[in-house]
């Protein structure tokens, strides 16, 4: 359960600083807006199916929870490097070093917290 806690930790913390960070100055460019929806809104299903996974860890199913998870997690990734990231390289290219380095500043305070 530990393990599972600390990889919940660091997937709230990652979706909470990327949508704070990227995904809040990406929509405002229309022809971005529904990727970065559709992204903002898989982060809340997985945050939902965590908290549901959390509560059934006594569960003789929890191998094929966990696994669903990866799924979703894995789907999410791949829309993510398809569609959100190359979006932000075209309208984001000059800040996206300067958003790098806020995104991990906090995304390093959501896990401290």
């Amino acid at each position: 359960m530990e393990t599972f806690r600390s990889l919940r930790d660091h997937l709230v913390a990652h979706h909470e600083s990327e949508e704070h960070v990227l995904f809040q100055k990406l929509k405002g460019f229309g022809a971005a807006k529904p990727v970065t929806e559709e992204a903002w809104e898989e982060h809340k299903a997985i945050d939902l199916y965590m908290d549901r996974l959390k509560q059934s860890h006594k569960s003789e199913r929890w191998e094929v929870k966990t696994s669903v998870l990866e799924e979703l997690v894995r789907h999410h990734l791949d829309e993510e490097e398809s569609q959100v990231f190359p979006a932000a390289r075209k309208y984001l290219e000059e800040e996206l070093a300067s958003l790098g380095e806020e995104f991990e500043a906090a995304a390093a305070r959501r896990r401290a917290k």
